[in-house]
């Protein structure tokens, strides 16, 4: 991708530690477009946070990065990186995999740390309810 095209990417999602919540806002259909696309910032509370920690922590992304390659003999072309970084236990955890997005084939030759970042990834669309009632 171009550097222009990268910069206009902002993050899903961004959880501060001082209890705020940032995701994309919606993007009004005018041209030209806003030079920098809005956000949409929520309280979070800190039971909420731990939440969150807690699930990281339970599906292993709270210690050293593992490889997530794609799998031996595939190839794609120009997809996007999915990179989740947590700043916990007094240290920085980035887990960065290219094309996590795309489905290869069935599934079945995906590497199981791939599959488990996914899995958190997809938990993170519904922040409401991953961090817990009343904690959004």
């Amino acid at each position: 991708m171009a550097p222009d095209t990268l910069f206009a990417r902002t993050p899903s999602l961004l959880i501060t530690g001082d209890g705020r919540a940032l995701t994309p806002n919606v993007v009004p259909t005018v041209f030209p477009g806003p030079l920098v696309p809005g956000m949409a910032v929520q309280p979070i509370t800190p039971a909420g946070i731990q939440a969150l920690l807690a699930v990281a922590d339970a599906a292993g992304l709270l210690a050293t990065p593992p490889s997530y390659e794609l799998p031996t003999g595939v190839g794609i072309a120009d997809a996007a990186d999915t990179v989740v970084i947590i700043n916990a236990k007094n240290a920085s955890f980035k887990h960065d995999a290219y094309a996590l997005d795309v489905t290869i084939g069935d599934g079945s030759n995906e590497t199981e740390a791939r599959k488990t970042l996914a899995a958190f990834v997809a938990k993170l669309a519904d922040l409401a309810t991953l961090a817990g009632d009343g904690n959004v």
